[in-house]
């Protein structure tokens, strides 16, 4: 967008709001309208892969043992938080080292 001069008026992207900009944008050149095309799919793949890893976070927390600890954290937090709490687990009876942070 920023290649052919359009920004983007308000604030805050990444919204209902900016999607909706992005969807009303109309290029003349079919390749930038194939172009904007791919990129507005790949967003949507991204978010429903995001939205079904959410929901699996939040089903493999249904009756772990460490459920009521993580109640009220965000599924990705949960999920980390619980790695944790098991690589301390098996540290304190054997010579585990921790994960590496990327």
């Amino acid at each position: 967008m920023l290649r052919h001069g359009r920004i983007y008026p308000d604030k805050t992207s990444w919204t209902k709001s900016h999607a909706t900009w992005i969807a009303a944008q109309r290029f003349e050149h079919m390749g930038e309208r194939i172009a904007l095309s791919e990129y507005q799919l790949a967003v949507q793949s991204a978010e429903e892969r995001v939205n079904r890893l959410t929901d699996a976070l939040q089903e493999a927390d249904n009756g772990w043992r460490f459920e009521p600890v993580v109640a009220g954290c965000t599924p990705f937090a949960a999920s980390t938080l619980s790695a944790r709490l098991d690589w301390w687990r098996r540290s304190a009876t054997s010579a585990v080292s921790p994960p590496r942070a990327s």
